[in-house]
């Protein structure tokens, strides 16, 4: 496993706070939490890079998102109920 926490600064913030909940580690929140970020299913995020690829132009600036957005707080609350543990959050302030 330490490979994995090698390679912890490539994955999301979702695949990072399920690692460290899951290894019962503190989960690092910069700020207050209430930023609201876009999520989106990485199989939504496939297809339209797929159509992107089939675009004959190549100089367009592209951003792909979902109509969903939510704050970290939101995620953490949800991630508490999916993985029935509580967390351990601690908010950092710079």
């Amino acid at each position: 496993m330490d490979h994995i926490r090698n390679l912890i600064g490539f994955f999301g913030v979702v695949t990072i706070f399920i690692y460290r909940a899951l290894k019962n580690e503190p989960i690092i929140v910069y700020g207050d939490g209430t930023i609201i970020r876009d999520f989106i299913y990485i199989d939504d995020a496939i297809r339209e890079i797929l159509k992107i690829e089939s675009d004959s132009s190549r100089e367009k600036l592209y951003n792909i998102g979902s109509e969903y957005r939510a704050s970290i707080n939101e995620l953490l609350n949800v991630l508490q109920k999916v993985l029935k543990i509580e967390l351990d959050v601690v908010y950092k302030f710079s």
